[in-house]
């Protein structure tokens, strides 16, 4: 089975995505497979299971068992016992890539948003660790950066230890990676389980119902206020829609048949989840509870509509 056309670079380019920035952990995997000569693409039938989860869509990461199944991928869980640092020099030399939640306060890749100015949880992957030199080259969110002088002991803690550890993550690439018809069909197996595993109904007209309750405590809170929760929600409904058309469109280059009204259901919900965040964003603005709009139809019914299609092929 072969995939013509698009390549996994092209799908994943920023410059022709609604949403170029989907969340720091799902961009994390997303580059980090690319550099490893993977395509992200097969592991992304997690988003078929999206719901809506009382005050956010559900959070988008890759399902650890679908990256270990289809590209040979392990990840595991990192005790922090000592400092942050030799933990790190210890996986690097075991050929382990090391996750680490941190502080986005000290990472110069997000200069002119959080770099220096705010506080904000975020996990990047370090690629090499040098201590000679006393800097790391890291992945976070969709580029590389490096951490150096005092933004890494900010980080990472230094020669010392954090006031409490972060989370921390190791992967390696522990086995043979699928290929060819081999990682289509284990990809379609994970997609059909998640679409199995998705929640009763519609998780749009849930959110609807949220909005209408939590209106006047988003107006109440102003701006600084909603940007937070926009994220949380419009953001990763957008986020889903775009992410389940991209392993759709992966899967008809592949071959698979019937899949042209999903891809462009994804395409019609990822924009309306843009449209109605900024629908939203302006009655905020103006002190006024934001209200479900027509843009919000227009999601509710591509969901409806691409998880229909996938049903029909997959499940």
């Amino acid at each position: 089975m072969t995939f013509p056309g698009v390549t996994p670079a092209a799908r994943f380019d920023p410059a022709h995505l609604d949403w170029p920035e989907t969340n720091c952990y799902l961009d994390l995997w997303i580059e980090l497979l690319l550099a490893w000569g993977l395509d992200p693409a097969p592991a992304l039938g997690f988003a078929a299971s999206t719901g809506f989860e009382g005050d956010q869509f559900t959070f988008g990461r890759p399902s650890h068992d679908d990256l270990a199944r289809l590209h040979g991928v392990s990840v595991h869980e990192l005790t922090v016992y000592r400092p942050l640092l030799d933990h790190i020099a210890a996986q690097q030399a075991q050929g382990a890539t090391v996750l680490v939640e941190v502080d986005a306060y000290h990472l110069p890749d997000t200069r002119g948003t959080t770099y220096g100015a705010q506080h904000a949880k975020t996990t990047m992957a370090v690629l090499h660790h040098d201590p000679a030199a006393g800097r790391i080259d890291y992945i976070h969110n969709r580029g590389r950066g490096s951490l150096a002088g005092a933004d890494l002991p900010g980080a990472l803690g230094g020669e010392g230890v954090l006031p409490l550890p972060p989370y921390v993550e190791l992967a390696r690439r522990s086995g043979p990676a699928l290929h060819g018809c081999a990682l289509a069909g284990a990809a379609r197996d994970a997609l059909a389980a998640r679409l199995r595993q998705r929640p009763a109904g519609n998780p749009i007209a849930a959110f609807r119902a949220s909005l209408v309750r939590d209106g006047a405590r988003l107006a109440a809170g102003g701006t600084a206020g909603f940007h937070p929760y926009a994220f949380a929600t419009y953001r990763m409904l957008g986020v889903t829609f775009q992410t389940l058309g991209q392993m759709a469109g992966w899967l008809r280059d592949g071959g698979d048949a019937g899949l042209d009204g999903v891809i462009e259901a994804c395409r019609a919900g990822s924009s309306a989840a843009k449209a109605e965040q900024f629908r939203a964003a302006r009655a905020i603005a103006r002190g006024r509870p934001p209200e479900p709009g027509e843009p919000l139809d227009r999601a509710e019914a591509a969901w409806d509509a691409a998880l229909q299609g996938l049903d029909a092929r997959y499940a």
